[in-house]
């Protein structure tokens, strides 16, 4: 992934959208309350249902209930209407079918769609390699959909999917790509019928973890991007071993949350038992072991993990992402509830107080591959998907237990 070119298009919370803003949250605030949607003078105003209690305040709203208003309030203030189906806005939408499917939201399979045929059911994007996994994310959304059973349109997918069946392992060099592309190939062998696709995430996984150098990166030792000792992932092969200015090791909390949520999904996706799943399953429960030791006391992750006093501030994508996994491994019996569920309460408390009563989703970084500062003015596509998808399975969870 090239920072410099996403930092150039990072979304933004416009100031001139914020009047637009406001009409979506009252609209979304409908959800809290149970209300009903009157139109007066051309503004939304929300009403009670008859009988209904006086609206619940944002502090009370359920999990789900904060994730559409934070879904809403991010699909107008950066214009989600016009959005490419690039890694950003594919994590954002990952969230959004999650919580669609969690709440039978019909304007989110509308929306689903209308990104689909706006883009062509194509995420390739010119001017970047050839299976770059940031390309293929999109692909993940439109698999889930098709599961749940919306008229999406995977004709160019399987064209791509075709091609990066002959990709070299290095394809993947970054911990990011685990998430972004990981997952595709037991969806994609799922769907298509074809086994070996299913097999192509074991190499591009191995490659990274015992080796990772690839011909962008020739000056990197090889050894791999897993730290053995500190059950923690370098970003790429550039940051082995790089210790910041108070002697730490540099691990980057987004970074680790992109790897923590692949591996959840990858439990996900595969048979039980299966050595493959087995490897996931037991570097998920190594990787949450870890973290939860580094978690705040305001259940929030900063951004970097081992030097939290660097950036103070929390930090919301890295936060939603460990969450999310977090869940997803109890809920499906990797990891220990007794152990976990005091992490994975704070943690959604940490996180609901950075949603604001607009929905505005704060203290995200921006796109970066390093521990960097969190914004309170500024958010970005995938730190609002990753705040869905931590909402729609820490649900799921409650629901269950």
């Amino acid at each position: 992934m090239s920072t410099e070119a996403e930092a150039r298009n990072a979304p933004h919370r416009p100031a001139e959208r914020r009047n637009r803003v406001r009409r979506r949250a009252l609209r979304a605030r409908v959800l809290l309350s149970g209300g009903t949607i009157l139109m007066l003078a051309g503004c939304v105003i929300a009403g009670p249902e008859p009988g209904a209690v006086a609206e619940r305040s944002r502090e009370h709203a359920s999990p789900l209930e904060l994730a559409q208003l934070a879904l809403d309030s991010y699909f107008d203030a950066a214009d989600g209407a016009s959005a490419g189906t690039d890694w950003k806005w594919a994590v954002y939408f990952l969230g959004l079918e999650s919580v669609r499917e969690a709440t039978g939201r019909a304007e989110y399979a509308d929306r689903i769609l209308a990104w689909g045929k706006r883009n062509g059911w194509d995420p390739s994007v010119p001017d970047t390699p050839t299976s770059n996994p940031d390309n293929r994310a999109a692909i993940q959304v439109w698999l889930q959909a098709d599961r749940a059973g919306l008229p999406v349109e995977l004709e160019a997918a399987a064209d791509l999917m075709a091609e990066d069946a002959t990709a070299p392992a290095s394809t993947y060099w970054w911990i990011d790509s685990l998430f972004m592309g990981l997952p595709l190939w037991p969806m994609w062998a799922e769907r298509s019928g074809d086994s070996g696709a299913g097999r192509r995430s074991a190499e591009f996984y191995d490659f990274l973890k015992e080796d990772a150098v690839t011909k962008w990166r020739p000056e990197c030792t090889p050894g791999g991007l897993f730290d053995e000792t500190e059950n923690l992932w370098w970003r790429d092969c550039r940051y082995v071993g790089e210790r910041d200015e108070l002697g730490n090791k540099v691990f980057w909390s987004r970074g680790n949350g992109w790897v923590l949520a692949a591996m959840a999904r990858m439990v996900e996706e595969l048979p039980a038992p299966g050595p493959e799943r087995a490897e996931y399953a037991a570097m998920l429960q190594r990787m949450a072991a870890r973290l939860v030791t580094l978690q705040g006391e305001d259940g929030l992750w900063r951004s970097s993990l081992l030097s939290p006093s660097l950036f103070p501030e929390p930090e919301t994508s890295g936060t939603a992402l460990m969450l999310y996994a977090i869940a997803s491994g109890v809920r499906g019996g990797v990891l220990d509830e007794a152990v976990y569920r005091p992490a994975l309460e704070r943690g959604w408390e940490g996180l609901a107080s950075a949603i604001d009563d607009s929905g505005f989703v704060s203290h995200c970084q921006a796109v970066g591959e390093a521990p960097g500062p969190s914004s309170t003015t500024e958010s970005t596509p995938f730190c609002v998907g990753a705040v869905a998808l931590a909402a729609a399975e820490y649900h799921a969870l409650k629901a269950r237990l």
